[in-house]
């Protein structure tokens, strides 16, 4: 799980699901947003969920923000 609160920086959680992805062959951009949605809790969860749709579209736009 993700929040602003823990050990991690937000780079660290992004390169970390990323390995999973990477290890895992989860390459469909729509499932591999959904799985990073459900890892996000807290203030990020409640940032997250008050994006516009589609405004993330995959793991490289979210590397942008």
């Amino acid at each position: 799980m993700f929040d602003t609160t823990g050990q991690y920086t937000t780079q660290q959680h992004l390169n970390k699901i990323t390995d999973y992805f990477e290890l895992h062959e989860i390459d469909e951009s729509d499932v591999q947003m959904r799985l990073i949605s459900q890892k996000l809790i807290g203030d990020v969860k409640k940032w997250f969920k008050a994006l516009p749709a589609n405004h993330i579209a995959d793991l490289a736009a979210f590397h942008r923000l």
